[in-house]
């Protein structure tokens, strides 16, 4: 309990660093009840004094401000050049383009009243490689140690590259920054980071076809945009849950691959998350994962809960497809090795929807993803039993992935 009063020191210190009064206000009763349950979650709801609307995180003993599309790591103090001792940061941003194409920041050192400020290092996109190292001025480079026209100019391409996926399979890649003639331009266009084509919309269209990895996982990252703005534009509704859908090429790229390679392609994919040992699963309530496995498509859900004084983690299956548990054993000994081994799993197999044919399990998949955002936000009530059909997922896919 002493822990816990200790924690709820720090919780009221951070309401007023947001511009709360010191009283104990009902939100103020709600996070200690939180941390008396040893819940890992400081949340912080809509400040008085700021529009900004985030939540706090404690783990690993690092403090994690996020808002939406943004996160903000308080790491510890180190010596800087001028031998004193200065909080360090990493901070992480994502800004998406009118066809919801992501632009990733990430900097790495020191920080004032939010902009990089005194000595700090700028990466290319989301990697590690290095764009600026040196000292920064109310967010403007101040002095240049690393600076290469060339790599600044190849940089635009580097970091956007396409994976074409064709059932589970990479047959090509290509560069958003690639030269196209005027025809190919018209015939193919970049979406949700992933390259769309008129073989797409025609997929979706016509009956009987077998959808591509480009149109799930535009998808899957549609809903993860829109979870991500529900959570934080309605973030007085306790209700909604955070959810993160990942794309199909993280399965198939580790499926052939050894437990080490395996850990390296997901922590690639989640680099901001690296200061807390890519523990994303206490920060979203449920990951999805999409699985293409020998030409069929299904959904994975992994999530944590605590029963009595342990946590165990719960693995949905949801297929259009009944299959014996040996069919999932090689997906879940993969999850097991990007969750650290996993202790405590429970497995739950959803068939709530069977496909009547041989062709629909991506747009069965597509509405699986469907229904669990909806629940998210608590309006699954809302979407008529005549909304869950083939039918209705493929027009709602056409109209979110044509060229406009």
């Amino acid at each position: 309990m002493i822990f816990c009063y200790k924690l709820y020191q720090q919780c009221i210190l951070i309401c007023q660093w947001c511009g709360r009064p010191k009283k104990k206000s009902k939100s103020q009763k709600q996070i200690f009840e939180l941390l008396a349950n040893n819940n890992i979650n400081l949340q912080n709801n809509n400040c008085p004094n700021s529009n900004e609307k985030y939540i706090i995180y404690l783990i690993k003993n690092i403090k994690i401000k996020a808002t939406q599309n943004e996160l903000l790591f308080h790491l510890n103090n180190q010596e800087n050049q001028e031998g004193l001792q200065v909080e360090q940061f990493f901070h992480y941003k994502v800004e998406y383009d009118q066809d919801y194409n992501p632009k990733f920041y990430c900097y790495e050192g020191e920080m004032k009243n939010s902009d990089r400020h005194g000595y700090g290092i700028s990466y290319y996109g989301k990697s590690e490689e290095i764009e600026y190292e040196g000292k920064w001025f109310n967010g403007q480079k101040e002095q240049i140690k690393k600076f290469d026209q060339q790599r600044i100019q190849d940089s635009k391409f580097f970091h956007q590259k396409i994976k074409i996926m064709e059932n589970g399979v990479l047959i090509n890649n290509l560069f958003k920054g690639t030269n196209q003639n005027q025809t190919s331009s018209r015939q193919i266009w970049i979406k949700f980071n992933q390259q769309i084509s008129q073989l797409d919309l025609r997929i979706l269209q016509q009956p009987q076809t077998y959808f591509t990895s480009n149109i799930i996982d535009a998808y899957a990252s549609y809903l993860t945009i829109k979870n991500e703005q529900d959570f934080f534009q309605g973030f007085n509704q306790t209700n909604i849950k955070r959810k993160l859908f990942l794309p199909s090429s993280l399965f198939t790229n580790m499926w052939q691959n050894n437990n080490s390679i395996q850990k390296r392609i997901f922590q690639n994919y989640l680099l901001e998350y690296k200061y807390i040992d890519y523990q994303i699963i206490d920060i979203y309530q449920s990951i999805y994962f999409v699985i293409n496995q020998e030409f069929h498509w299904y959904l994975v859900k992994i999530m944590k809960e605590k029963v009595i004084n342990e946590y165990i983690y719960k693995i949905e299956i949801f297929d259009s497809i009944r299959h014996y548990d040996w069919y999932y054993k090689r997906m879940i000994k993969i999850l097991s090795t990007l969750f650290n081994n996993l202790k405590q799993v429970y497995v739950n197999y959803n068939f709530n929807y069977l496909q009547k044919n041989t062709y629909d399990c991506g747009p069965w998949t597509c509405l699986n993803m469907k229904l669990e955002y909806l629940e998210s936000i608590s309006i699954q009530e809302k979407c008529q039993y005549n909304d869950i059909n083939v039918e209705a997922i493929k027009l709602e896919l056409f109209n979110l992935l044509k060229n406009t």
